[in-house]
């Protein structure tokens, strides 16, 4: 166990049967500027142990350890209600084990072997998707309102979403208290998406914001600024189309797990926005 520089301190666990895997990670890790609580498991039942705690807020676990897999562990902790952040490592990546760890909610999924760069990613990522940001959730539609901020509540980021029915609510809010993200119907009466758009730019220039709309809108959205807007979701879409939007505007790595899937998985855990 050990702890590195200043400041809150992050729990972190790793697990391999491995002493020269868990002594790259923690090298890895010394990279960093956080302050870390490094914890070691060599095997899948200490894993269990500490995970079964609560008290971790990173884990690297291996899948393939002496006395219980990673996979296992991961399982018997979320049916424990444990919600830690979790990386998986194998040296080599069975499709099976990939679906399973999608459906408990594991973060990325490394093949050995894997960068020092890797894993200080997901440590960058940790602080972005924890990090509470405002956002303002634009639309006209209360039906569709309800569906997308439902579908934003099950994003990986941590949301913390305003509604406004229209473009003149939107002004108001947003000058009222500056959201990060404000998500933007395209197509909306009165104030219409455009306007509303250019008076978020006004207001504050630094907003980040993802316009809502359908395939027919494409070439209007085309023909604006790339600097206006800075991700757009054509209707229907996913939560995954929503992390996916996020990870890229804030400059973090896609992680493989969540993001290579092929057209027919996209749908199966995702809930989806039909207008």
């Amino acid at each position: 166990m050990s702890t590195l520089a200043s400041g809150p301190v992050l729990n972190v666990m790793i697990a391999d049967d491995s002493s020269t895997i868990r002594l790259f990670i923690i090298n890895a890790l010394r990279r960093s500027h956080q302050a870390l609580k490094l914890t070691e498991a060599g095997d899948g039942e200490t894993c269990l142990k500490m995970l079964s705690s609560g008290s971790y807020d990173i884990a690297f676990i291996d899948l393939n350890m002496p006395r219980m897999s990673g996979l296992e562990a991961l399982n018997q902790s979320r049916e424990l209600g444990v919600r830690t952040f979790i990386t998986l490592m194998s040296s080599k990546r069975e499709p099976e084990q990939v679906e399973m760890a999608r459906k408990l909610g594991a973060y990325e999924y490394f093949v050995k072997p894997f960068r020092a760069e890797d894993v200080l990613s997901i440590l960058s990522n940790y602080h972005q998707l924890t990090r509470h940001r405002a956002v303002l959730l634009v639309d006209d539609s209360r039906a569709v309102r309800a569906v997308v901020h439902r579908v934003l509540e099950h994003s990986l980021f941590s949301l913390d979403i305003e509604e406004a029915t229209d473009g003149a609510e939107a002004l108001k809010l947003h000058a009222q208290k500056s959201h990060e993200v404000v998500f933007l119907d395209w197509n909306m009466p009165g104030i219409s998406g455009a306007e509303t758009l250019a008076g978020l730019r006004k207001r504050n220039p630094g907003v980040k914001v993802v316009l809502i709309t359908t395939p027919q809108s494409r070439d209007q959205i085309e023909a604006l600024s790339p600097q206006s807007y800075q991700a757009v979701l054509y209707k229907p879409f996913y939560t995954i189309d929503v992390d996916q939007a996020l990870h890229e505007m804030f400059g973090l790595e896609l992680p493989e797990l969540r993001f290579a899937r092929t057209p027919q998985d996209k749908g199966d855990d995702k809930e989806v926005l039909y207008v």
